[in-house]
């Protein structure tokens, strides 16, 4: 039986290739779309309540406030609208009898203190999660999946730290590296993303929980992932490894990801940048 996907953010960066994976794989997926998109879709304002009836199986929420320079401008409103979307899913969920949810939020909750520029994001997220959670409790849900999603990257992607880093070697350009030292792997490839979440459909487990970090396997120093692609670019960028330990601590946290599904490795992740 093919699965009937409700997607919102489905022109999003995330939400257009995972919409485009699952079609391919024969899922029936409504997209759901910002009401300035010309795109085709269906297009609602999810922060106002969601007249739409239609039997879907999954609701997978890809959208939200999320880019820093979103959170310059009414940043109160737009921690506001993010929440607002959530509890209008999941009123929308009750009545139409959607059972299983997927619920996109971010890695940085793993983190404390959170980054400054990004707290009321943060918050948005952290309270978005014990909202779908309470909703679960009151069995408004059978399954909740919560992906805590680093840096989502793909080529020709926006700004972040592993994408500037790789136009400053391709370019020749001198690069400075902070916690050299460090482990890194706060990435995940968008193919990887959509492989994950229909995987997560089409795989069914008991858990009615299940959160998981989608971090790429296999964490390499930064160092040494540097100097893997200053050799494989054959960059002359001039680079200054500073080993400063990272302020950020990790919060302890109950993970429920009892999943077989196995993430692409960091180094396979960045030859697909290059």
């Amino acid at each position: 039986m093919n699965k009937k996907v409700f997607l919102t953010g489905a022109a999003g960066f995330a939400g257009k290739p995972i919409a485009e994976y699952l079609h391919q794989r024969k899922f029936k997926v409504t997209k759901i779309l910002f009401s300035h998109f010309k795109k085709r879709g269906i297009k609602i304002d999810l922060t106002k309540k969601i007249l739409l009836e239609r039997d879907f199986d999954w609701i997978v929420h890809t959208a939200s406030h999320h880019k820093i320079k979103d959170f310059k401008s009414k940043p109160k409103l737009k921690e506001k609208n993010n929440i607002l979307m959530v509890k209008n899913l999941i009123k929308f969920s009750k009545k139409n009898k959607i059972k299983n949810f997927i619920y996109f939020s971010t890695i940085d909750l793993n983190y404390s203190p959170y980054p400054l520029i990004k707290q009321r994001y943060c918050q948005s997220k952290l309270l978005c999660e014990k909202i779908l959670l309470a909703a679960l409790r009151k069995k408004i849900f059978k399954k909740l999946i919560i992906l805590r999603i680093p840096s989502i990257v793909k080529k020709n992607s926006g700004e972040n730290f592993i994408i500037n880093t790789l136009y400053k070697l391709k370019n020749d350009l001198p690069l400075t590296i902070w916690n050299a030292e460090s482990k890194y792997n706060n990435l995940i490839h968008i193919n990887d993303l959509s492989k994950l979440v229909f995987y997560l459909i089409k795989n069914t487990t008991k858990d009615k929980k299940i959160i998981i970090n989608c971090l790429s396997s296999k964490p390499i120093i930064l160092k040494k992932l540097v100097n893997y692609v200053v050799k494989k670019l054959n960059s002359k960028s001039e680079i200054n490894f500073i080993n400063k330990k990272n302020n950020f601590k990790i919060k302890k946290t109950n993970f429920f990801s009892r999943t077989n599904y196995k993430f692409f490795e960091v180094k396979k992740v960045i030859d697909l940048l290059i």
